[in-house]
């Protein structure tokens, strides 16, 4: 054995990597050149898209229970037919408890999701798929009941819009 050949269990060793590396599938690596000095720029393609923006679903509920107050004209939830009186019972197969629920369910999800709201209208049930939009800058007319009299169905005040 020459001086310039390396051992025998490092030739093994070279020759296991490399089958080890063929073994799971391809391996690019991409690189632009760049000038000497010049700091290396991922190039556009390769970057990851941006998150899309929180959507919303366009209503008004009261602070504590999950009744629709107001709709948004124009709002995903407006177009889909919801009205105020509504309350929302499910978001895709979540049980909906109190409006605090209801509006993390809904921050959660992305501009352009399709959400399958369940809710009671004059006691019956319905299902929608609604697509969440973007929150538009400024403020949309919003279609509004009269505050109940009811205990507990929430009154003009504190509402939010999830």
């Amino acid at each position: 054995m020459s001086s310039s050949s390396p051992p025998t269990w490092l030739r093994r060793l070279r020759r296991l990597l490399l089958v080890a590396l063929a073994a799971g599938g391809p391996f690019y690596w991409v690189a632009t050149a760049s000038a000497p000095g010049q700091a290396f720029q991922v190039p556009q393609a390769a970057r990851p898209p941006a998150p899309a923006p929180p959507g919303m679903l366009g209503i008004l509920t009261g602070p504590d229970l999950p009744e629709i107050t107001g709709v948004m004209e124009g709002s995903p939830a407006g177009r889909a037919g919801l009205l105020p009186g509504d309350r929302v019972v499910s978001i895709n197969g979540v049980e909906i408890d109190d409006a605090t629920q209801l509006r993390q369910l809904i921050r959660v999800r992305r501009a352009g999701e399709t959400v399958v709201v369940r809710l009671t209208r004059d006691g019956e049930l319905f299902e929608v798929g609604i697509v969440l939009q973007t929150l538009q800058p400024g403020r949309a007319p919003v279609t509004r009941r009269p505050a109940s009299r009811r205990p507990g169905a929430g009154d003009s005040r504190g509402q939010t819009r999830p």
